[in-house]
C-alpha cells in the first residue's frame, strides 16, 4: 500500500513539473515577441518624453526668466518656479544670492503686512535682496575668519525670538499665520540674518557697561571724585544716577547683555564707552541727555568699528551687483 501511494505521488510531481516547464517555455516565449515589437518604439518614445521634458523646462526657463528680470514678478507661481530654476539675482564677493531665498522672503513678509494691515512697499523684493546680499557678504567673511554656525545656534536664536509669544507651539502657529511658513522654513529662511549676528558677536568689541548720568556739571563732578576715592559705583549710580532705566541697577545698561557700537547709544557716549579696558571709569562725558560717567565692566571681541562701517569696507573690497 505504502509502494502504491510513493507511485502516485511521483507520478502527479511529474506531471506538474511538466506541466510548468511548458507554462515556462510559452510565457518566455510571448515576451521576446512582445520585446521584439515593443522595445524598438518605447526607446523611441523614451527620447521623444526626454526631449519634449528638456523642451518645456527651457521654455519655462525663458518665461520665468522674464517675469523676474524683465517684470519683476513675485506671484505664488514664481515662488514655484524658484524651486525649480535657480535664478541668482545678487552677487557679492564669491556668494550668490538665488531667486529661491528672494520669493521666500517677499512672500512672507507680504504676508505679514498683510495680516497687519500694513501697504506693501513697491520696492519690497529690492529692498530685501540687498539685505540678503549683506548677509551673505557677512556670511563669507565669517567663513574666512573661522566663525561657524550649528543648529544649537539657531534653536537658541529661535528660542530667544519666541520669548513674547509664549510657547513653542504657540510660536509655530505664530508663524505659519503671520508668515505662511513652517518652522523649518521660518528657520532656514533666517538662518544668513542669525548667521551676521553671530559674526558681530564673536569678532566685534562689545561691552557690559555701567553708567551714571547727572544733569548738574557740578554734581556729576563730586560723584566722579567720589568714585575715583574709591567710591562704590553702583551705590552712587542708584543713589544719584538720573536715568530712571537703569539706576536701581547700579547703573546697568543692556540688562548686563553685551553692547557694541551700533546698538543706538549717542555716539560721544559710544567713543567714550569703547576706549574704556575692564574696569576703568571714564573722566565725565557730555551728551545731549546730561553728564555720564561710565564703567565697564566686560569686554570681549576685536573688531572696534561698528558693523555698519565694516559692511561698508567689504562692500568696497567686494562690490555688489544687484540683479532685479
Amino acid at each position: 500500500m505504502k509502494d502504491k501511494i510513493v507511485r502516485v505521488v511521483r507520478t502527479v510531481e511529474v506531471v506538474l513539473l511538466k506541466f510548468f516547464v511548458t507554462i515556462y517555455r510559452a510565457v518566455t516565449k510571448a515576451a521576446r515577441a512582445i520585446a521584439k515589437f515593443v522595445v524598438p518604439k518605447w526607446k523611441v518614445a523614451w527620447k521623444t518624453i526626454v526631449l519634449a521634458v528638456v523642451a518645456v523646462y527651457i521654455i519655462g526657463g525663458v518665461v520665468f526668466g522674464i517675469r523676474l528680470y524683465k517684470q519683476n514678478k513675485f506671484d505664488k507661481v514664481d515662488l514655484v518656479a524658484s524651486y525649480v530654476y535657480p535664478f541668482p539675482v545678487a552677487n557679492t564677493g564669491r556668494a550668490l544670492v538665488y531667486d529661491k531665498q528672494l520669493q521666500q522672503w517677499v512672500a512672507a513678509s507680504k504676508t505679514f503686512a498683510i495680516k497687519n494691515g500694513v501697504d506693501v512697499p513697491t520696492d519690497l523684493p529690492q529692498k530685501i535682496v540687498v539685505e540678503l546680499a549683506d548677509y551673505q557678504l557677512s556670511a563669507q567673511e565669517a567663513n574666512a575668519t573661522g566663525v561657524r554656525l550649528t543648529s544649537k545656534d539657531i534653536n537658541e536664536k529661535f528660542d530667544l525670538s519666541i520669548q513674547g509669544i509664549g510657547t513653542k507651539d504657540q510660536a509655530i502657529d505664530y508663524i505659519k499665520q503671520m508668515y505662511g511658513l513652517s518652522l523649518n522654513q521660518f528657520k532656514k529662511m533666517i538662518t544668513p540674518m542669525i548667521m551676521s549676528e553671530k559674526v558681530r558677536e564673536d569678532k566685534f568689541v562689545g561691552v557690559v557697561v555701567r553708567h551714571i548720568l547727572i544733569k548738574d556739571q557740578k554734581k556729576a563732578s563730586d560723584v566722579l571724585a567720589q568714585i575715583k576715592a574709591g567710591g562704590n559705583f553702583e551705590e552712587l549710580a542708584k543713589q544719584n544716577s538720573e536715568d530712571d532705566s537703569s539706576k536701581e541697577q547700579g547703573g546697568l545698561l543692556a540688562g548686563g547683555e553685551l553692547v557694541y557700537r551700533d546698538s543706538g547709544l549717542v555716539k560721544p557716549f559710544e567713543d567714550a564707552m569703547m576706549k574704556l579696558k575692564n574696569g576703568e571709569v571714564s573722566e565725565l562725558v557730555q551728551t545731549e541727555y546730561g553728564y555720564h560717567i561710565i564703567r565697564v565692566e566686560e569686554r570681549k571681541g576685536e573688531i572696534e568699528e561698528s558693523f555698519t562701517d565694516w559692511l561698508a569696507g567689504l562692500k568696497k573690497k567686494y562690490p555688489q551687483r544687484i540683479w532685479i
